[in-house]
C-alpha cells in the first residue's frame, strides 16, 4: 500500500505559535520553583541553614533533601539517584533545596538566601580518572572502584578461528553531546487534595514512564498521577525518564496546595539536564585474507556521571550490537559503566547504537585498507541475510542491506570518486565514504515494552475519536498513527480527532523508547481500526442486506450492495454501541517474548520484531591547512519496509543525518573541575542550517510481515551511520585515520602529521614573557587550586530591572541620556542582553540608539567611506557587496561571516566592535578574573582553551576580542569616529580595542562612525575565518590588504590576525616577508609563517600555530586573486552611496 504526503498533525498550530507547550500553561495561583544547586563537583553538606529564605517576601515553601521521602528514582533499575542531596553532593548542579514564591524575582531572592556551609572533597572529572588506582570513589559504598555495572558476553563460538590470520585493532571515542531540544525542559505540578491527584505538564516522548516514576518517588500509585497533553519541543532520549525537576515540583506543589513550575533556561538546560553518556569501545576484529571477518573482541566504557541513568543500558545495547552487526562466528564483548563526578547522562537517540556503529564502521574501512579491498565490497562479504540468525539470536526477517549499498554505490559515483587519488600538493581535498547501520525496531525488553493500547469512537455523528497514549516530541508519530486509522477507514486523516498523552483519558502506551513507536504503538492502532472496520462492514452488510465482502469504506461512508450510508449512522446502529457512540478498546503485544537486556543478562535472544538497515554514504572536502573539514553531500539509502509517512520519514532522515553531523564534526560538551561552561548553543557547534549539505533519501526494501502495514524503524537508525561516513571520507580524502569524536579541525590537523616549519621562539630569549610563563607553570603545581578557593572576589549583586528605554532620534539627545546613572546605550542588543542574563552588565536604564538619523547611513566623503554605527551588518554588507572597490567586498565578506542572518538583521557595526568578551568560561559564570577581579584565576589556563584563547602576547586574562570586524577594519587603516560630553575625537581601528573584548570608549562615550580612507577601498583585500560552526565566532581570523607596484612587487600590506591574543594582531613580521618582492608561493609560505615566532600558546591550542598559518596563506592568495580598482577615487566624489560595480 501507499500512503500519500501530509503534514503532521500538529502542523499549524506549532508553526504559527498557536500550540501550548508545558511552559505555557499558566493556571491560576501558579508558584514559581527555582533551585539551588551544588557548586562543587563533589563536597559534604556541613550544614545547611534555609531560614533567611523561609522567611523572605513571597516565599511559600522551601524544602531541602531531609523533607522528603527516603526514596531513589528507578530509572533503568539502578535505584541510585536521589531527589536532592542530603549530606553530599556528587556533582556540580546536584539540587539541594528547592522552593517556591510568588513571583521569579522573589524566589531567586529567597534562593541567594540560603546559606549552605560546603566541604569540598576529593573528586574525579573523568574515566581516566575515575579508574586510576588509588581514585577517589563516587559513591564509596555501592563502588569503591567507581566501576558502577559490569557485564561479560560470550556470543557464538568463543574461540577465535584459526583460520582468521589477521586482526585490526584500535579504540573508538564518542564525545559527550546535549540532546539540543528545542524547548528546554519544565515542570507544571499541580497537587488536587480533594481528589488526591498530581496534575503535570511536562515534555517527554514516554507520558506513562514519566508519570510512574513520579508517582514512585511520591509514594503515590501510578493512576494519582496524571500527565496531561501539551506541546513537546523535542526530547531525543532526554526525557524518556523522569529528569530533576518534575519530583521538586510536584512536592512544592503538595506543600503549598497550589501550582508550582520549575522552568528551565537555556543555559539551565545545557548545565543541568541530562546529556549523552561519554562512550569508548576498544575492539579488535579477526578475519581471513579474503575479507571474512570471523570474530570480534570488545570492550565498551561508559560514562554514567553521578549516577548510572541511561549509562549502563547504553552499554549494555552497544555491546550486543557490536556482536549483532554484521556475520560472524562468536564475539566476547565485554563492558563497564563507570561513576564520575560530572553531570548524569541519559537515554540518547540510539541508546549505544550510533557508538558501536561508529567502531563497527570505522574499523571496516581499516580492515579493507588492509586487504586492499574496496571498503563495500568487503561489507557486502559480510552481509546478514534475510532468514539468518545473529549469534546474538536477532532473527533476521527482512533485509535490504545488499541494495542499499548497491544503490549507495550508484548514486554517490563510488567506483569513480574512489579512482581519484586527492591531489597530494593541494590544500582542499576531497573524499567519499560509506557506513552501513542496523538497528531494532523497537527493543522489546520487557512485557510492559511490547504492548499498547489504542481506543476508536464513532458517533453518530460521524465523527471519530482515536485515543492513544503516545506522546510525539517531533517523531511525526502522531501522523503515522492517524494515517493508519484512516487508511483501514477509508477517510483522510484529518477527519480523525486526535486524543493523546494525557494519562488519564488514553489507553496504555510504552512511549516512543528504542524505535518502537511505528512498530508497537502503531500495531496496536492498526489493530483496532482493523476491529472497527470489520464491525462497521458487518453491521453495514447487515443493514444493506448484502454480503461483508461487497462492503467498501470510502469518504466517510460504508459502500454496501446499493447502498452509501453514512458511518455515523453504522456506528449508531451497531448492537455494541452506547448513547449512539461505537467504541473499539484494544490492547495488542508485539509477537516475541521479551530479551531483558541489564548488566547482569546475557543479552542473547531476538530482541525486536524487524531489524532495519541503512548505508549512508557521504561527500568532504578537507582542508589540510586548518583541518576543517566540509561535507559537500549526504546520500541516505534506508531500508525501513512500508514508508506510512513520507514528509516524516524524509524528515526524520535529514534530521538524524544532521545529528549526526554534529556528532562527527562539531558537538561537544565541556567541563572545568566538573564545572560546564558551554552554556548556549553559540557555543555550542551543533550543525546550523547552511552546515547541512543536501541529503538524497532513498528508501529501498520490501515491506516486512513483522511492522504494520510491513514498516519498519527509521528515526533512529538515520543518525547511527553518519559519523563512521564521514570519518571514513576523511581517511580516503586524507589518508589520515580520526577515531575520536568530535572530529574537530584541531584533531584534524593533529591527524595530519604536518606541523608548520616555524616554531615559536625560545622563551629565555623573550624577557617580556617570562612572568606569564612562571605563573601558568605555577598554575598546575597548585596555584590554580589556592587562587580559585581562597581568592577574593569582587561582591555582584544581580542585576537590576531595566527600569527605561529611551528612544532619542539624534546623538546629543542620546548622549545627554547617557549621563543618568545607570544608562548604556543599546544598539541591536544582541550581546548587551545576554550580558545582562550573564551578571556581565547591569543597566537599569537603556538609550535605544536606533532612532538616531545622523548614525544611519553609509556614504562616500571624498573617497572616504563612512559607515553610521547603527547601521546593521547585513545592510551594510547588502550595500558594499555590489561595491566596484574591492575594500568595500573584502568588508562585506568580514560581515557576512558573522553570526546568523537573524543576528546580521539586528547587530550594529558599532555593536560588533563593542561586544565582550566571549571566553565561554566567564559567560557561563565561573568567577575568573575578568568577572571576580584580581584575585581570580583565568581558568583558562588549565581548562579546555584548545579554541578560543589565546596564543600570543596574553597576560592574566587568556580571552581575546571576538569582533570579526575590528579585524578588517585595522588592516583597513579605518578611524572609529567616538562623541562623549567633552566632545568628538577619532582612533585608530588599532587603539580601539585594549584588551579582549574591551575598549577604550571613556565614560558615556559613543561610537558614532566608522571611516575607511579611500586607499584601503581600492586595494587588493580579503578576510577568512576558521570557526566550529558557520556562524561560530574565529578560532582563528585573517584580514588581508595589499597594494602592488607596476612590476608587481608589494608596496604596502596590511596583515591581521584575529583569535590569537587579546586584540586583533598585526602581523608586521609576515609584513616584512612580503614588502618590496613579487609574491611566489614560497614568500606567501614564510609570511603566513613568519607571526609564529612569537607566539606563546597554552598547553592545548598550540595547533592554532598551524591553522592560522594556513589560513593567513590562503587569504593571502585570495587577496592577490582580487582585481584591483583600476581607476583612484576621485576626491570630489560626495556620492551619498558607496561605487556600485557597473
Amino acid at each position: 500500500m501507499t500512503f500519500t504526503r501530509i503534514r503532521h498533525p500538529e502542523w499549524e498550530a506549532r508553526t504559527t505559535g498557536q500550540l501550548d507547550y508545558a511552559r505555557d500553561i499558566a493556571p491560576e495561583g501558579l508558584l514559581v520553583g527555582e533551585v539551588l544547586r551544588c557548586p562543587y563537583p563533589a563536597a559534604r553538606i556541613v550544614q545547611l541553614d534555609l531560614s533567611a529564605a523561609r522567611a523572605a517576601p513571597g516565599v511559600v515553601a522551601v524544602l531541602a533533601g531531609a523533607d522528603l521521602p527516603d526514596r531513589s528514582y528507578i530509572d533503568y533499575g539502578q535505584c541510585d539517584r536521589p531527589a536532592m542531596a542530603i549530606e553530599r553532593a556528587v556533582w556540580a548542579g546536584q539540587e539541594v533545596a528547592a522552593l517556591a514564591a510568588e513571583t521569579k524575582a522573589q524566589a531567586l531572592a529567597a534562593l541567594a538566601l540560603i546559606r549552605v556551609e560546603w566541604e569540598p572533597v576529593p573528586h574525579v572529572t573523568s574515566v581516566v580518572q575515575a579508574l586510576a588506582r588509588g581514585a577517589p570513589a563516587v559513591h564509596p559504598k555501592r563502588a569503591p572502584n567507581n566501576v558502577a555495572t559490569r557485564a561479560s558476553r560470550s556470543f557464538g563460538d568463543p574461540s577465535r578461528p584459526s583460520s582468521a590470520t589477521r586482526r585490526t585493532r584500535a579504540t573508538y571515542g564518542c564525545g559527550p553531546q546535549h540532546h539540543a531540544c528545542m524547548e528546554p525542559h519544565s515542570a507544571l505540578a499541580h497537587w488536587d487534595a480533594e481528589h488526591d491527584i498530581l496534575n503535570l505538564w511536562t515534555p517527554t516522548q514516554s507520558p506513562r514512564n514519566v508519570a510512574a516514576e513520579v508517582a514512585q518517588m511520591l509514594g503515590l500509585t501510578p493512576d494519582q498521577v496524571r500527565l496531561h497533553r501539551s506541546g513537546v519541543g523535542g526530547d531525543f532520549g532526554s526525557r524518556v525518564k523522569a529528569g530533576d525537576i518534575e519530583v521538586l515540583a510536584a512536592h512544592l506543589s503538595m506543600k503549598t496546595d497550589r501550582p508550582v513550575a520549575i522552568r528551565l533556561n537555556r543555559a539551565e538546560e545545557f548545565a543541568f539536564a541530562k546529556r549523552q553518556h561519554e562512550t569508548r569501545v576498544d575492539m579488535i576484529s579477526h578475519y581471513t585474507e579474503d575479507g571474512q571477518i570471523l570474530f570480534r573482541d570488545g570492550l565498551v566504557t561508559v560514562d554514567n556521571g553521578a549516577f548510572i541513568h541511561g549509562g549502563s543500558n547504553q552499554m549494555n545495547y552497544c555491546s550486543i550490537l557490536l556482536a549483532s552487526h554484521y556475520r560472524l562466528a562468536g564475539a566476547q564483548v565485554d563492558g563497564r559503566s563507570v561513576y564520575t563526578n560530572l553531570r548524569p547522562g541519559g537515554a540518547f537517540r540510539g541508546a549505544g547504537g550510533p557508538q558501536a556503529t561508529f567502531a563497527i564502521e570505522s574499523q571496516m574501512d581499516e580492515i579493507a585498507a588492509d586487504l586492499g579491498l574496496d571498503p563495500i565490497d568487503l561489507r557486502e562479504r559480510n552481509l546478514l541475510a534475510p532468514g539468518e540468525e545473529t549469534i546474538t539470536g536477532w532473527k533476521i526477517g527482512t533485509t535490504a542491506a545488499a541494495e542499499c549499498l548497491t544503490e549507495l554505490r550508484r548514486r554517490l559515483d563510488w567506483d569513480n570518486a574512489r579512482a581519484s587519488p586527492p591531489d597530494p600538493d593541494s590544500d582542499i581535498v576531497r573524499g567519499v565514504g560509506v557506513a552501513l547501520a542496523m538497528h531494532v525496531s523497537g527493543a522489546i525488553v520487557t512485557p510492559a515494552t511490547s504492548k499498547a493500547g489504542a481506543v476508536i469512537e464513532i458517533g453518530q455523528n460521524g465523527g471519530i475519536v482515536l485515543a492513544s497514549g503516545c506522546a510525539d516530541p517531533g517523531t511525526g508519530e502522531y501522523a503515522v498513527i492517524l494515517q493508519l486509522c484512516a487508511a483501514e477507514l477509508g477517510i483522510d486523516p484529518e477527519e480523525i480527532e486526535l486524543q493523546a498523552m494525557d494519562t488519564a483519558t488514553t489507553p496504555f502506551d510504552p512511549g516512543a523508547g528504542s524505535s518502537r513507536a511505528t512498530m508497537v504503538t502503531g500495531g496496536a492502532i492498526l489493530a483496532a481500526s482493523r476491529e472497527i472496520a470489520a464491525e462497521l462492514r458487518t453491521q453495514a452488510a447487515v443493514m444493506a442486506g448484502c454480503a461483508e465482502q461487497d462492503v467498501v469504506l470510502s469518504g466517510g461512508v460504508a459502500h454496501a450492495g446499493v447502498r452509501n450510508i453514512p458511518l455515523g449512522e453504522v456506528a449508531s446502529a451497531h448492537p455494541l454501541a452506547q448513547g449512539g457512540t461505537l467504541r473499539i478498546e484494544r490492547e495488542t503485544a508485539v509477537a516475541i517474548e521479551p530479551v531483558p537486556m541489564t548488566h547482569t543478562d546475557s543479552g542473547h535472544g531476538h530482541l525486536s520484531p524487524a531489524y532495519a538497515f541503512a548505508a549512508h554514504g557521504v561527500e568532504v572536502e578537507v582542508n589540510r591547512s586548518t583541518g576543517a573539514v566540509r561535507v559537500l553531500r549526504v546520500v541516505a539509502v534506508h531500508d525501513a519496509g512500508t514508508i506510512i509517512n513520507p514528509v516524516g520519514a524524509e524528515g526524520q532522515v535529514v534530521g538524524g543525518v544532521a545529528m549526526g553531523l554534529g556528532m562527527a564534526l562539531g558537538e561537544q560538551l565541556l567541563w572545568q573541575d566538573g564545572r560546564q561552561h558551554v552554556t548556549g548553543f553559540v557555543d555550542y557547534a551543533m550543525p546550523r542550517a547552511d552546515d547541512v549539505p543536501p541529503v538524497e533519501v532513498v528508501f529501498v526494501g520490501a515491506p516486512d510481515p513483522a511492522g504494520p502495514m510491513g514498516a519498519k524503524s527509521i528515526s533512529e537508525v538515520a543518525l547511527m551511520p553518519v559519523a563512521a561516513a564521514v570519518a571514513n571520507a576523511v581517511a580516503h580524502a586524507t589518508g589520515a585515520r580520526l577515531r575520536d569524536l568530535p572530529m574537530t579541525p584541531d584533531k584534524v590537523l593533529g591527524a595530519l602529521a604536518n606541523p608548520p616549519h616555524t616554531r615559536p621562539g625560545p622563551l629565555w630569549r623573550r624577557p617580556t614573557r617570562w612572568w606569564t610563563e612562571v605563573v601558568r607553570r605555577a598554575y598546575s603545581h597548585g596555584l590554580f587550586a589556592a587562587v580559585d578557593r581562597y581568592g577574593p572576589s569582587r561582591a555582584r549583586a544581580a542585576a537590576p530591572a531595566i527600569l527605561s528605554i529611551e528612544r532619542p532620534e539624534e546623538t546629543e539627545a542620546a548622549l545627554a541620556l547617557l549621563t543618568k546613572p545607570g544608562a548604556a546605550p543599546l544598539g541591536g542588543g544582541t550581546d548587551l542582553l545576554p550580558s545582562r542574563a550573564q551578571g556581565l552588565a547591569a543597566p537599569e536604564h537603556l538609550v535605544h540608539l536606533a532612532g538616531c538619523t545622523d548614525m544611519h547611513g553609509i556614504k562616500d566623503h571624498n573617497g572616504m567611506l563612512i559607515i553610521g554605527a547603527i547601521v546593521t551588518l547585513a545592510s551594510a554588507e547588502s550595500q558594499l557587496s555590489g561595491s566596484a572597490f574591492p575594500g568595500d567586498r573584502a568588508l562585506a565578506a568580514t560581515l557576512r561571516a558573522i553570526a546568523t542572518p537573524q543576528i546580521r538583521n539586528m547587530a550594529t557595526m558599532a555593536g560588533n566592535l563593542c561586544q565582550q568578551n566571549r571566553c565561554s568560561f566567564l559567560r557561563s559564570g565561573m568567577d575568573c578574573f575578568k568577572r571576580g577581579g584580581a584575585g581570580r584565576p583565568c581558568f583558562a589556563v588549565t581548562g579546555d582553551h584548545r579554541y578560543f584563547h589565546a596564543v600570543m602576547d596574553a597576560g592574566r586574562c587568556q580571552s581575546v576580542t571576538p569582533s570579526d570586524l575590528a579585524t578588517m577594519l585595522i588592516a583597513m587603516d579605518a578611524e572609529i569616529v567616538l562623541r562623549g560630553p567633552n566632545g568628538q575625537r577619532v582612533l585608530s581601528a588599532a587603539a580601539f580595542h585594549v584588551g579582549p573584548g574591551e575598549t577604550a570608549l571613556r565614560r558615556n562615550e559613543i561610537v558614532t562612525e566608522l571611516r575607511i580612507p579611500a586607499e584601503a577601498r581600492t586595494d587588493r583585500a580579503a578576510f577568512g575565518k576558521l570557526s566550529l560552526s558557520s556562524d561560530g565566532f574565529a578560532i582563528v581570523s585573517a584580514a588581508v590588504r595589499l597594494r602592488l607596484d607596476a612590476e608587481g612587487r608589494v608596496r604596502n600590506t596590511r596583515i591581521v590576525l584575529g583569535g590569537v591574543a587579546a586584540t586583533p594582531w598585526r602581523s608586521e613580521p609576515s609584513e616584512t616577508r612580503l614588502l618590496g618582492r613579487v609574491p611566489s608561493e614560497a614568500s606567501l609560505a614564510a609570511a603566513a609563517e613568519a607571526w609564529i615566532a612569537r607566539a606563546h600558546p597554552l598547553r592545548d591550542n598550540e595547533w592554532k600555530l598551524a591553522a592560522g598559518a594556513g589560513l593567513l596563506k590562503r587569504v593571502l592568495r585570495e587577496a592577490l586573486d582580487t582585481i584591483p580598482t583600476a581607476e583612484p577615487i576621485e576626491r570630489n566624489q560626495k556620492s551619498t552611496t558607496p561605487g556600485r560595480r557597473k
